[in-house]
């Protein structure tokens, strides 16, 4: 019972094998040839592949941190021309020095003056560094 629609693809098929050459060929006092496949080393290039990735990878890391480096001194050159020039701060410098005169009050004793402000009343105000604060905030809890 065949079916007239379900034809072999006789022209689509690829032949199996290529025909027997010298190379198949061997005498028995021969010794086989090995296939070239097996030659490799399979654990050798994995390892030159790796190395080359990480080879690749720490020259990219080493290029970027050139150019923060050099972007950064760029950066606070242009900045020391401009302060000195006798123009106003840039922002960026303004920032540090607000920043760091902070730190400098907050490891000082000192007095803060408050002005009045509506109802309530001018005062002055005791200044502790900031690491005697948190000693006696934490005295105050323990108790």
């Amino acid at each position: 019972m065949s079916d007239p629609h379900h034809k072999p693809h006789v022209h689509e098929t690829a032949p199996l094998h290529d025909p027997i050459d010298q190379w198949h060929d061997h005498a028995k006092d021969e010794k086989p040839q090995h296939a070239h496949a097996e030659v490799s080393n399979a654990f050798r290039i994995m390892g030159i592949g790796i190395g080359l990735f990480l080879v690749i990878v720490f020259a990219v890391v080493v290029t970027y941190a050139f150019y923060i480096q050099q972007s950064t001194q760029r950066l606070n050159e242009m900045e020391v021309v401009r302060a000195t020039a006798g123009a106003a701060l840039p922002p960026a410098l303004e920032a540090r020095k607000i920043k760091g005169d902070s730190l400098l009050l907050m490891q000082n004793y000192g007095w803060i003056e408050v002005p009045a402000l509506g109802d309530t009343p001018a005062r002055d105000l005791v200044r502790h560094p900031i690491d005697t604060a948190k000693q006696k905030v934490a005295q105050d809890y323990a108790r």
